[in-house]
């Protein structure tokens, strides 16, 4: 029996119809529910519990960017993943700022958008391998950091913007994995955000404004 129920919110039936059948391989992973908009998303999400929300950013009616903020707003709100065929380096940043656990692109591998929902639904945060790329071609490159991180911080901030795991961090400065943790977790609280996808979307941010 599939351990996650998954809402796919997407105005075309084509995208949903194939973001279906990416999922039905995947014994862990449960279609519950489509919707073409935010507002029938918010009528299916109080009729049907889920785990995760799979949403489209463009949309009529209610886009995902306005049903993201009412997700946020659950008592006990499922984890959110944003789809999208990527219109703007500004929607990533937005999404990824304001509460999305994940980041994908219609156009990613079926393995890798599984891959993404499960970490998502886990309570982890990440984008797919399209997105990665995008967003590290945003930023500059020469990131600036902040005169109070330590040289160990700036060194992980780098690298965090890079696009590198904990354990490749890890094995490219010679610290110990939970050095590297207990850093990250440093520059989140620095930066006052709950994940590294964000942290590097803050950076972006800063780097730009």
């Amino acid at each position: 029996m599939p351990s996650y129920k998954v809402l796919l919110v997407d105005d075309d039936r084509f995208v949903l119809d194939a973001i279906t059948s990416y999922l039905s391989s995947d014994s862990e992973l449960e279609v519950a529910a489509t919707a073409s908009n935010g507002i029938e998303a918010l009528e299916v999400l109080a009729q049907t519990p889920c785990d995760v929300v799979v949403s489209d950013v463009e949309m009529p009616h209610m886009d995902g960017r306005q049903l993201l903020t009412e997700v946020r707003k659950l008592s006990e709100p499922p984890a959110f993943v944003t789809m999208t065929a990527f219109s703007t380096d500004e929607t990533l940043v937005e999404m990824l700022s304001n509460g999305a656990a994940a980041y994908i692109v219609k156009s990613d591998r079926a393995q890798d958008i599984r891959d993404i929902i499960r970490i998502a639904v886990s309570g982890g945060t990440t984008l797919s391998p399209l997105a990665m790329t995008r967003l590290r071609a945003m930023l500059p490159r020469t990131t600036q950091i902040p005169e109070q991180l330590t040289a160990t911080q700036q060194r992980v901030m780098k690298l965090v913007c890079e696009g590198n795991s904990n354990r490749q961090i890890a094995k490219a400065t010679g610290l110990t994995i939970a050095t590297v943790k207990k850093t990250v977790s440093q520059l989140l609280d620095i930066f006052k955000v709950r994940s590294r996808t964000q942290l590097v979307a803050q950076v972006y941010r800063v780097e730009n404004s």
